[in-house]
């Protein structure tokens, strides 16, 4: 009986609870032309679909150093607000990765910015069975030159990792 109780508290003790942490911050982002990934359609109402890789790279409060990967898809460009989604993928630094994805119609504000609303839907290494939500708001993208932009992602929400 005694053996059975010392297990059960040696379990005990290896579990972890969950982690709730506040994604916070900004991060500078590039973004370049792209093939688009398969499924998407290559002309809404007569314009072609843009794809961009989007790579961004910097501090989130809560992470550490991070890198998040997306490609976005531009559907239906000469519509006023134009629909973007992408899957999102972000690294954190050796830690693993959270994956994500998100939706909206890119309507530009007053300021040259959109507010996208993103899910997060699992991960690996660390963040295995992670969930959360928020939003990324996206400064207007600049062109630099040769189908490359530059635009800022400040994102607010929560992440849960299971413990």
């Amino acid at each position: 009986m005694w053996g059975l109780l010392a297990t059960a508290v040696a379990q005990a003790v290896v579990m972890r609870p969950s982690e709730t942490l506040q994604l916070s911050g900004t991060l500078p982002a590039t973004l370049k032309d792209t093939k688009c990934p398969p499924g998407v359609p290559t002309l809404i109402r007569g314009s072609i679909t843009p794809c961009y890789l989007a790579l961004a790279r910097g501090t989130l409060p809560a992470l550490g150093k991070v890198t998040h990967r997306r490609i976005v898809v531009v559907l239906d460009p000469v519509a006023d607000c134009a629909n973007l989604k992408f899957s999102m993928a972000l690294t954190v630094g050796t830690k693993g990765t959270i994956s994500g994805e998100a939706a909206t119609k890119r309507c530009f504000d007053k300021h040259g910015t959109a507010v996208v609303p993103f899910k997060i839907t699992g991960g690996t290494g660390a963040y295995n069975g992670a969930t959360g939500s928020g939003t990324i708001t996206l400064g207007e993208p600049r062109e630099t030159g040769s189908g490359t932009h530059v635009e800022t992602e400040t994102w607010k929400g929560k992440l849960t990792v299971p413990g």
